[in-house]
């Protein structure tokens, strides 16, 4: 996404990206990001900010479901959290979330890959190279979950 955004800043190329649209997320904060974002569109945005702004509120999004996600994991597993069927109502919401975040992801690639200039194929595949040598790899869940932690007092042998 980030050299999606930086190829489009940089050479123009710019698709029509629509509003994300607030009937396809659960969380309630997604719905909110998402009416705003289609307001804004409306109102204010021209048709090269709301390409850039929809890859911005995705990745803002997608930043945020991820953390609450690897939050309620984290209650879950350490069995800190005093109502785990919440705890499980916001897994499965940020997993549906992040879903279409994901579709949405998809739709505005290949928007984008409809307007790519063919002399500008080269230059994108080096900026998504790039972008994904400067990433840091994500620590494992796996690893965080192995520390040592206290144990859940669990009845039984």
């Amino acid at each position: 996404m980030r050299a999606l955004a930086s190829h489009a800043k940089h050479y123009g190329t710019v698709p029509n990206a629509a509003p994300l649209n607030a009937a396809n997320f659960l969380g309630p904060k997604e719905q909110r990001t998402a009416r705003m974002s289609d307001l804004l569109s409306k109102v204010l945005l021209t048709q090269r900010s709301q390409f850039l702004h929809k890859i911005g509120i995705i990745e803002e999004m997608v930043s945020d479901l991820g953390r609450d996600f690897r939050f309620a994991v984290e209650n879950l597993t350490v069995g800190g959290s005093a109502k785990p069927a919440t705890e499980w109502q916001v897994i499965d919401a940020a997993h549906y979330d992040l879903n279409t975040c994901l579709r949405e992801t998809i739709v505005l690639l290949k928007s984008f890959f409809v307007v790519l200039e063919a002399d500008q194929v080269i230059a994108f595949q080096r900026a998504v190279h790039a972008q994904s040598q400067a990433s840091e790899p994500p620590s494992s869940l796996g690893d965080r979950l192995g520390r040592t932690r206290r144990m859940a007092a669990v009845s039984g042998k």
